[in-house]
Formats: C-alpha cells, structure tokens, sequence
C-alpha cells in the first residue's frame, strides 16, 4: 500500500465528512482540483481531517477564504481583488501591535 493510499483509507475510516474530504482524496488519487477545492482540501487536512469545527487561525494566509471560518467574511472589490473583512484585519492589527 503506497503512502496516498494509506491516507486515503485514513480518511475515508476516521476523516469526519465535511468540506474538503473529498477534494483531498481526489488529489491523493492525482486528479487536478481547481484553487478553491485545493483551499478547501488543504483546510480539511489542517483541521485533523474534519475534527475541528472551527478554524481560529488567522494568522494563516487562507484564514479569509476557510471553510471552517465561522468568522469568514470576504470583501469583493471592483475588478475581482478580494481582501479579508476588517474583523480580521482589526484583529491581526491587535496581535502584531500596529
């Protein structure tokens, strides 16, 4: 048994089922997955594949655009930029002391 599929019978026996888990064995499989089913797989691998229900790092870069954010705001601005809502901002502003 290679080591993708050692992870992917993990998952499938212990993973919670949420957001995420199926992208995550897709990619194990070597399917190519979009930006924002790499960002969801990613986030159900950092949460212990599922067991926590909600993502409180906002110091992570994908934070904005978490799944298990129950904080997730996302502004769209002119021309697709999309940046994280103030909540966040205030909150990281608080933490680096500027």
């Amino acid at each position: 048994m290679t080591e993708n599929e050692a992870m992917i019978y993990g998952i499938k026996e212990h993973g919670k089922q949420k957001k995420g888990m199926a992208h995550l064995v897709h990619y194990l499989e070597g399917r190519e997955l979009t930006q924002k089913q790499a960002i969801h797989a990613y986030c159900y691998h950092c949460s212990g594949y599922g067991q926590e229900e909600d993502c409180e790092i906002i110091t992570c870069p994908l934070y904005p655009y978490a799944p298990y954010s129950s904080q997730r705001r996302i502004v769209r601005k002119k021309k697709g930029i999309v940046r994280a809502s103030r909540i966040s901002h205030s909150v990281l502003k608080s933490i680096s002391g500027v």
